[in-house]
């Protein structure tokens, strides 16, 4: 039996409105996913804002604190590193 080809990867889009989908169904894994791909660009966005290496990290930590907790209201047609970015910049 040949081997079957691998699937193609999602889009970054994609596999973030999968990942948000999951966590509106609760699953915190998905949260862990999101904040492993994008924890340190906001980190480095929050820094640049703020000055501060430390009030970026809690900048970035609420926000993902924000999203968990907006999860079932998220706007689907809406972009996920959009939202986390203007999260950011609001705090």
């Amino acid at each position: 039996m040949p081997d079957q080809p691998a699937p193609a990867p999602l889009s970054r889009s994609r596999r973030d409105s999968v990942l948000m989908e999951r966590m509106a169904a609760g699953d915190a894994a998905a949260l862990d996913e999101l904040l492993n791909c994008y924890w340190s660009q906001l980190v480095r966005y929050a820094g640049s804002v703020t000055g501060s290496w430390d009030t970026a990290q809690d900048v970035t930590q609420e926000a993902f604190v924000r999203l968990w907790e907006r999860r079932e209201s998220w706007d689907r047609s809406g972009s996920v590193q959009a939202l986390l970015y203007r999260i950011v910049r609001n705090l």
